[in-house]
């Protein structure tokens, strides 16, 4: 194998392999240097006798020592390497006609400051000037120097070739044609290379030597694409976020503007570190309980089932108060999971203290940590509501719960006892302030702060009675047609609702009697139940449905209710509805939104908690847009990956016009070549003077 030479490269304007054949001169070289560095001269040969051969090492053309016998001056040197010599020279070098070498012969002796002709003699073989081609000090891209190697392609034509890389400083030096190469091994003369061989082989290789740009072009540009693509699945891969805690609160009989005519510092900070809603508008009817398993579960009353505060048995005509009925587990467990055991089964842990329901099984699971209140319990006790925030803290803190929902009973007794016009209303709502300040300083003395976000609502709201001394009252058993004969069950003297379920074939005869009977009095069959009510679906509802306008209740046999303030009335009415406050990391600040149906809660609080949610009647939309996490970090991430693909698919789009632009000017280069090339060979094919020898 040949040593380490040079890639070659033809001088001037005849660069191309091609133009430098056999018979042409090599004009315009002594005109100018290249930019690249010096001008070298190679030439391929039989290695002559007695010439020193070495291990075909780099040698450098500034004269530094390598295995390849060299002088310090910045002179030509011969290189002799297996059976072929390499001839090269400094910046002095214009010319193979102005060039000087200085060969070491076998026994050392020194040939120097002879023309090409003293070379000649010194090798032992007689050079055509043709046999020289003009190379550059350094390549590109390429290393400094290119191992040259005999290469034989299917049309038998032998030359060489770099064996590492190409580029357009480099060129292929046609050596020996057919089968003269193993002649010329053994000192034989070469045949003469035809035109049409140079042809040929400057053709081959015009391509390899353009086509190295593309593929350096197409590097550089595949590497930004892969750097792209990696900083957008960086960027837009999700980043791990802190684990999010809830802590939902209730304040049950909290009317929508129970603020308004009472100072609540507490609340309006809250509002201000977070989000108030104009009011919430819980589902019908509106009670306790029922509406407190739709905070649970995301449903409307027809479809999770706890249709009243009292358990009742149609068959034998029980009926149990609302505080028995909290421990019924069949009235509460009836296919619908509240968030508790939703959150228990995915990871999460839950408790929940004195909220409706909490004392009852679903589907033979309880919350992690749960406690009812016990019977007769003092629900106004400021110091109980202090003892059992602080008890959620340290379940948050010392247990790592996830959720829970707190439960207090007022200001619902207060304005059902004064109403929600008097005094001690306003007085409890001051007490319900001073509550939520303490709850926020004790998030934040439990280390909370960062993670618990924290929802204050209302089951419903609240309104005065009319006095019976002003008002109409409505009692049935007082209507005219009307029999409590023709009822085998009903559910009275709870407020302005009521339930009935008429005897078999009685049913139209009831209905008829009441329907009309009073002004304030409405009277629907089950079937026929306004559809935005949602209280109509349920085999628990009784066949015909009673309610009052705000003000008026409903009386059976005679007056027995004297609360001066009622709720159970249609939740279309603005004293039913509820106020809304939410705090914590994953609320927006200062934002005050309008009003929605608290069956959005639950979608809600599963988004925060990360856990998907049973089937529910919310709409995580209607709501989603009081959180940080809908408007920043979902929104950022999905920007991020939409910029990144943009991105790289602008680079895909410029790696394609670029190709395209380069392929179309390579190949009118070629073109334009090729008919040069073309124009020249028939001229020299014509005249066959122009052949010359190796």
């Amino acid at each position: 194998m040949p040593g380490p030479m040079r890639a070659l490269r033809p001088a001037g304007k005849d660069r191309a392999l091609g133009r430098l054949g056999p018979g042409r001169r090599q004009r315009g070289a002594h005109a100018r240097q290249s930019n690249c560095g010096q001008r070298l001269l190679v030439h391929l040969s039989p290695l002559p006798a007695g010439t020193r051969r070495t291990s075909g090492e780099r040698m450098q053309p500034s004269g530094e020592r390598s295995s390849i016998r060299a002088e310090p001056e910045d002179r030509p040197h011969v290189a002799a390497s297996g059976r072929f010599v390499a001839v090269t020279g400094s910046s002095s070098l214009r010319t193979p006609q102005h060039a000087k070498a200085e060969i070491r012969g076998g026994g050392g002796e020194r040939h120097s400051d002879g023309p090409l002709t003293s070379l000649s003699a010194a090798l032992g073989v007689e050079l055509a000037p043709a046999t020289y081609i003009n190379i550059n000090k350094a390549c590109c891209w390429g290393p400094p120097y290119h191992q040259l190697v005999p290469y034989a392609d299917s049309a038998g034509l032998h030359y060489i070739r770099p064996a590492h890389r190409w580029c357009e400083h480099c060129a292929v030096l046609p050596a020996f044609s057919g089968t003269s190469l193993a002649a010329a091994m053994f000192n034989d003369p070469p045949p003469p290379v035809s035109s049409t061989q140079w042809a040929q082989l400057n053709k081959r290789f015009s391509w390899r030597r353009e086509s190295v740009w593309i593929r350096k072009v197409f590097t550089m540009l595949w590497t930004a694409s892969l750097c792209l693509m990696w900083a957008a699945s960086v960027l837009g891969a999700p980043t791990v976020k802190q684990k999010q805690k809830m802590l939902l609160v209730s304040f049950d009989g909290f009317r929508w503007d129970y603020d308004r005519d009472v100072d609540t510092p507490n609340l309006d900070a809250m509002a201000k570190d977070g989000v108030k809603a104009l009011y919430v508008t819980p589902p019908y009817l509106t009670v306790t309980s029922p509406t407190h398993f739709t905070l649970l579960t995301g449903r409307y009353i027809e479809n999770h089932g706890v249709i009243h505060n009292m358990f009742f048995n149609t068959t034998n005509q029980m009926k149990l108060p609302y505080y028995p009925t909290l421990f019924v587990n069949k009235w509460w467990d009836n296919g619908s999971l509240p968030i508790w055991i939703t959150a228990q089964r995915q990871g999460l842990k839950a408790g929940s203290l004195h909220f409706p329901g909490t004392a009852c099984t679903y589907d033979g699971e309880v919350p992690l940590m749960a406690e009812q209140e016990p019977a007769l319990y003092d629900y106004k006790n400021e110091t109980a509501w202090k003892e059992n925030t602080d008890k959620v803290m340290s379940w948050f803190r010392d247990l790592d719960l996830d959720f829970i929902s707190l439960y207090f009973g007022e200001p619902d007794a207060t304005g059902h006892k004064f109403g929600p016009d008097s005094p001690e209303r306003k007085e409890m709502v001051r007490q319900v302030d001073r509550q939520v300040g303490y709850i926020r300083r004790s998030a934040e003395l439990h280390g909370l702060n960062d993670n618990l976000n924290i929802i204050i609502t209302a089951d419903h709201g609240m309104t005065t009675v009319f006095s019976k001394d002003v008002v109409k009252e409505i009692t049935l058993s007082k209507i005219p047609n009307f029999s409590f004969s023709d009822v085998s069950f009903h559910l009275l003297d709870y407020g302005p609702s009521g339930m009935l379920l008429p005897k078999p074939g009685k049913l139209d005869k009831v209905y008829n009697a009441l329907k009309g009977a009073h002004p304030n009095l409405h009277v629907y069959k089950k079937e026929e139940m306004p559809e935005n009510l949602h209280f109509s679906k349920n085999d628990r509802i009784l066949p015909i449905v009673l309610w009052t306008d705000p003000g008026y209740l409903i009386n059976g046999y005679f007056h027995v209710q004297f609360n001066k303030g009622e709720h159970g009335y249609s939740n279309q009415e603005m004293d039913m509805k509820a106020f809304f406050r939410a705090v914590g990391p994953a609320f927006h600040k200062n934002l005050e939104v309008g009003p929605f149906e608290t069956v959005n809660i639950y979608p809600l609080m599963c988004h925060i908690l990360d856990i998907q949610p049973e089937v529910n009647d919310g709409n995580l939309r209607l709501v989603e847009h009081m959180l940080v996490t809908r408007d920043t970090t979902r929104k950022e991430s999905v920007n991020t990956v939409t910029q990144a693909f943009i991105g790289l698919a602008a680079v895909v789009g410029f790696l394609g016009v670029a190709f395209i632009v380069l392929v179309i000017h390579k190949a009118v280069k070629k073109t334009r070549k090729n008919k040069r090339s073309g124009s020249s060979e028939h001229h020299r094919e014509n005249d066959p003077t122009k052949q010359t020898s190796f």
